[in-house]
């Protein structure tokens, strides 16, 4: 059965962090961005949920942070791997409707 997801992605946003199988809501996918430290989410939510309707580059966020654009992009690597793990946990969990 294809994967379906209850919840409008933004462009680029990685699927791959969404379990297989799995649907999910906007409620669940905020709950497992919450569980984050502040910086992730804080990268998360720029490069993904931009209110402008694009994406802000690393070196962007960077200077926002006081870091640089290269430690931007393994903050992203590593909220992305943590959202991945997060979301796997509470899917198997969790029921889900049919």
């Amino acid at each position: 059965m294809p994967r379906r997801i209850l919840v409008s992605l933004p462009v680029g946003f990685d699927k791959e962090a969404i379990p297989d199988g799995d649907e999910l809501d906007a409620q669940e996918v905020q709950q497992a961005i919450a569980r984050l430290s502040p910086r992730e989410q804080r990268v998360i939510r720029e490069r993904y949920f931009n209110q402008d309707k694009k994406s802000s580059f690393f070196a962007t966020i960077g200077r926002r942070e006081g870091v640089s654009g290269e430690r931007i992009r393994q903050v992203e690597q590593r909220a992305k791997q943590r959202l991945r793990a997060l979301l796997n946990r509470d899917s198997s969990t969790t029921s889900r409707l049919p």
